[in-house]
């Protein structure tokens, strides 16, 4: 893991954690699973309720995948979330997978700078499972 760079500031109410809470929250919003053994969860918590967070997993070396959900956020969650898998475990590129019918989820990640990679049509009762890529060179929420 590592320390991050970068720190929420809990002055308005919010602030940055980490740990089981986070990835168990993050699971049952994007209908997954958080295992605690073999993932890494980033969460942002305003005035003791969690409103962001990420879970991190599949770290090959190369790559990393992770799994998100919003409800508010802001700037320096963002840098956050993206210094630890660029800077503390130095991939080179994030790959988030979404359903096709989860528009708001589509935003965020179209937002953030990724852009999609693969689909796999029909792969769901909703849909298409789109795979979005984001590459540390592309990413304007982090400082080299």
């Amino acid at each position: 893991m590592g320390e991050h760079r970068y720190c929420v500031s809990d002055r308005m109410g919010w602030k940055k954690i980490t740990g089981t809470d986070v990835g168990n929250w993050v699971a049952e919003r994007v209908q997954g699973n958080y295992h605690d053994d073999d993932s890494e969860a980033i969460g942002l918590e305003r005035e003791g309720k969690i409103i962001a967070g990420v879970i991190y997993e599949n770290f090959n070396g190369r790559s990393i995948f992770c799994h998100l959900a919003v409800e508010r956020m802001n700037k320096v969650f963002l840098n956050a979330i993206f210094d630890y898998p660029f800077m503390v475990c130095d991939v080179k590129q994030i790959y988030a997978p979404t359903l096709s019918d989860n528009h708001r989820q589509l935003k965020i990640l179209y937002k953030m700078g990724f852009v999609e990679e693969s689909r796999l049509k029909d792969s769901d009762d909703n849909g298409d499972l789109i795979f979005f890529k984001l590459e540390k060179k592309n990413c304007k929420y982090i400082r080299s």
